[in-house]
């Protein structure tokens, strides 16, 4: 009877242990996430807060509508963006995927945080999808950029406002 007062004692120790362990696991998760989050906001600032523009003859050469020219330039955009914040994207979507993981009762808020954050993704996505359907000959003589540049900025340029 002793061995067994024992046991039941070393099992409670033991649980609550573990109970302050997983919250130390689910606190250190948790910080890992939003600091990822905040890094992923100030990456996709600095990408998109470029100065850079497309050059004024960046459609020269090419005869192409106002539509399909704001098409390239905003497949452009979203595809140079994602590019320069995949990193950190990429990070702090393993460490939302960490976090439900650990803890399904942060599934709302890491489900609710990543629809934030794919929307760049999805507005990339669409603006393939139309880009796509431009002829293979256009696509051909434009050459995408391999930096983020100001949309708004390159549209004024490009005359396209």
């Amino acid at each position: 009877m002793k061995e067994l007062f024992v046991f039941f004692v070393s099992l409670l120790a033991y649980s609550a242990f573990a109970s302050e362990s997983q919250k130390a696991l689910i606190s250190e998760a948790f910080n890992n996430f939003n600091e990822s989050l905040v890094a992923l906001e100030a990456q996709e600032s600095h990408c998109s807060m470029s100065d850079r523009v497309l050059d004024a003859n960046t459609f020269s050469g090419v005869k192409l509508s106002k539509e399909q020219k704001l098409t390239i330039i905003e497949y452009f955009y979203y595809d140079t963006l994602l590019e320069c914040s995949k990193e950190a994207l990429g990070q702090f979507l393993t460490q939302s995927t960490l976090l439900k993981s650990i803890e399904p009762d942060f599934l709302n808020t890491t489900e609710q945080a990543n629809r934030l954050v794919i929307s760049t993704n999805i507005a990339h996505l669409k603006a393939k999808h139309q880009f796509d359907n431009l002829d293979e000959h256009i696509k051909k003589r434009i050459i995408k950029p391999s930096e983020p540049f100001n949309l708004l900025m390159t549209a004024n340029i490009l005359g396209l406002n």
